[in-house]
């Protein structure tokens, strides 16, 4: 199976804080799925009564607790469950409590969240031993792969997604997997993922970036199943970044810049917005994600069989 699912990493919240409706909207209609996070529950709670049709895919906010050095997580643990029991109907799923450091501390953490009555989806880390991996892909339906986001190399990404798959395609296992931060079109229709999120929508944003279509010039149309170009919109970067910001109309030949802001007045994206405006950056970015997901050969079932002709 292909992936079924990707879902934009704070979304909702995003939009939210930002006041951006078309977002919102979007996230409403069900256009956008949103991955949101329990240590940002405050804001959650608001979209939940802002928007009472929509749900979320709901993380446990470890990675959040790892970076504050916040050791002990009992009340957290405690607070999340809780606030699994009062919003479950609003989520598509939610996570245990992993812990970054300590695999131990992970599955009694699952345990816990299992005593108390929850089914959360069991994380597997990249760095633990593979065996955890094995019992979480023997024992339940839908597990996620932790640790992508932090950066391994494009080679230490695929040695470790062909080591999932391998051994889940010999034991003829039918476990739904999902990719934690990664969507990286490469991988995303390499592999048999049942879901997949990231911030990357947001991340180029915020670097005065977009993501668009490559153009087929045979079909005279933009195609969206095939590698995406990141592309530099506006020379204000809200976050550091050490990546070139020189705006596409200084990069590229006449030709291509007419077909890019062809591209921008199709999707209803003002270019001029695009150079101090985050939130249509923001939408332009989404708008390529939902584009990406509506295409019928993303969701063609496929079958992993270890042919790693693909690199």
């Amino acid at each position: 199976m292909s992936v079924e699912r990707i879902y934009l990493a704070r979304f909702l919240t995003r939009a939210n804080s930002l006041h951006v409706d078309n977002l919102l909207e979007m996230g409403r209609q069900g256009r956008i799925l949103s991955l949101e996070s329990f240590y940002d529950s405050n804001n959650l709670i608001k979209i939940f009564e802002y928007l009472p049709e929509v749900k979320v895919f709901l993380d446990s906010g470890a990675y959040s607790l790892d970076n504050q050095g916040v050791e002990n997580t009992d009340k957290y643990l405690d607070d999340y469950i809780n606030f699994i029991l009062k919003y479950e109907d609003r989520l598509f799923v939610y996570v245990n409590l992993d812990n970054i450091r300590d695999t131990n501390i992970t599955w009694k953490n699952q345990k816990y969240m299992e005593e108390r009555g929850l089914q959360p989806m069991p994380v597997y880390h990249y760095e633990d031993d593979f065996k955890w991996l094995e019992k979480c892909v023997n024992e339940y339906d839908y597990v996620g792969i932790g640790g992508i986001a932090k950066g391994l190399s494009k080679e230490a990404d695929r040695i470790l997604f062909d080591k999932i798959f391998d051994y889940m395609y010999k034991k003829n296992l039918s476990t739904k997997i999902h990719a934690f931060g990664m969507t990286k079109f490469r991988f995303m229709t390499r592999y048999p993922w049942y879901s997949v999120d990231s911030t990357t929508w947001l991340k180029f944003a915020n670097f005065g970036k977009v993501i668009i279509p490559r153009y087929d010039v045979i079909r005279q149309k933009f195609n969206y199943f095939c590698t995406p170009i990141p592309i530099s919109v506006s020379d204000i970067s809200e976050v550091k970044s050490d990546t070139d910001n020189t705006h596409y109309s200084l990069v590229y030949p006449p030709r291509i810049v007419e077909r890019i802001e062809e591209y921008f007045t199709m999707i209803g994206i003002d270019s001029e917005k695009l150079k101090t405006e985050s939130s249509e950056r923001y939408t332009a970015n989404a708008y390529y994600y939902e584009q990406f997901s509506k295409d019928e050969r993303f969701h063609q079932l496929t079958e992993y069989k270890g042919d790693k002709s693909f690199f």
